[in-house]
């Protein structure tokens, strides 16, 4: 699973690279959020995703969120963390 994660980590970095939505849209690129169905996960990815982001030198916003969580309260402010 963690492969499937990482590659969709990288693949959003790219697109953002590539500046295909900056160069057909108006707004900004979307802040991406991911919601993660265990703690083991979200640690992960609160790991990864800053590594990923210095080393493909790119400045995307990631939002971490456990399905638990979301699933009790909703989707909230402060049900996200920014990494």
């Amino acid at each position: 699973m963690e492969r499937n994660i990482r590659s969709c980590i990288v693949s959003y970095c790219k697109y953002f690279k590539g500046k295909y939505w900056q160069d057909h849209y108006n707004f900004p690129f979307p802040k991406i959020l991911l919601i993660c169905s265990n703690d083991q996960t979200k640690e992960f990815l609160s790991r990864f995703v800053p590594k990923t982001l210095e080393k493909e030198e790119v400045d995307v916003g990631f939002f971490l969120a456990l399905k638990s969580d979301i699933q009790e309260r909703g989707i909230q402010i402060d049900t996200w963390e920014a990494i």
